[in-house]
């Protein structure tokens, strides 16, 4: 089977589920430090993590991913959790990754969420997340879940003060100002929401059977200002994506506010909240069948229908 490296834009990920969609197998090489440089790109960690559960749910087969590096397997699965993406496939079943034994991914899980529970004590940096592996028995945090059975979300009391740790943990106090802290009472309620959408309906396929591998994740990525800048200094505004775009108008200077008298815009950064699962996806609950050979217009099509107001709940 052929291999390819993991990609780490936009584009490459495009590419290779179009490759996919054409009925081209290939196995992943999931490198650590390849992983690690798309960390300075805004939504790129988020994204490549979905990226990693769609070619999961894709190949069924033995070797959809190779974990590079050397070291024992456990120790592998270790360097490759320090990100979203790696963590995410750490955890999943092992049956689809080369030269990785059960009894390492079971030490592996056991240890992380051993870890897990003790969040936010943990050192963090510019990224942070919380992960639910719904098929094993410690793999809701007890910072999202509580009861002891039927375990339920926590309430928004509960969630507004974990939204408040998730982003202390990735900015700093002073980072953390103005329309950011007076509108964290509206972030929490929709960040809640969110997460509450995949507990309710990412478990389960779109007829209803439990998805085995259900992960779910919520994730913060803080990203300062200088990194901002270094990160577009080299993009033409034609090159530039909307995401590129957006950081642009972010980061541009306004030659005129002096002229004019107005104050420097004072933004220290931007703070990226994401929520992720590895459901079958709005479009396919939409249209009660697997999309995954559907045209992206017609997808589209399909979520711009689940928003429709009074089409769903």
């Amino acid at each position: 089977m052929k291999q390819v490296n993991l990609p780490i834009a936009i584009d490459e990920m495009d590419a290779l589920l179009a490759a996919e969609q054409m009925e081209s197998s290939f196995s992943v090489i999931f490198n650590a430090e390849r992983a690690q440089n798309i960390w300075s790109t805004p939504l790129g960690e988020a994204t490549l993590a979905q990226w990693v559960i769609t070619h999961w749910r894709k190949n069924l087969s033995s070797d959809a991913f190779f974990i590079d590096g050397t070291g024992s397997d456990i120790e592998r699965l270790g360097k490759v959790s320090q990100t979203l993406p790696g963590a995410i496939l750490a955890l999943l079943p092992n049956g689809r990754i080369q030269d990785t034994s059960r009894s390492a991914s079971a030490s592996f899980r056991e240890k992380f969420f051993r870890n897990q529970d003790r969040w936010p004590d943990l050192v963090n940096f510019e990224s942070a997340f919380l992960l639910c592996l719904d098929s094993y028995s410690n793999g809701l945090p007890h910072q999202l879940y509580v009861g002891e059975q039927e375990r339920t979300v926590v309430n928004w009391d509960s969630f507004r003060v974990l939204i408040s740790q998730l982003i202390k943990s990735v900015a700093r106090d002073e980072d953390v100002k103005g329309n950011l802290v007076a509108n964290l009472d509206r972030i929490s309620t929709i960040f809640l929401e969110l997460f509450k959408n995949t507990h309710d309906h990412a478990r389960k396929g779109i007829a209803g059977e439990t998805l085995g591998d259900s992960v779910r994740s919520i994730h913060a990525h803080f990203y300062p200002m200088d990194s901002l800048k270094e990160f577009i200094v080299s993009k033409a505004k034609e090159e530039c994506n909307q995401v590129e775009l957006y950081v642009r108008n972010l980061t541009a200077e306004n030659p005129k506010a002096a002229v004019r008298g107005q104050k420097a815009r004072d933004v220290a950064g931007l703070l990226e909240l994401s929520v992720l699962d590895s459901g079958p996806g709005l479009a396919a609950k939409w249209l009660g069948v697997n999309v995954s050979n559907h045209d992206i217009a017609t997808q589209m099509t399909a979520v711009m229908e689940c928003f429709r107001k009074g089409a769903s709940t």
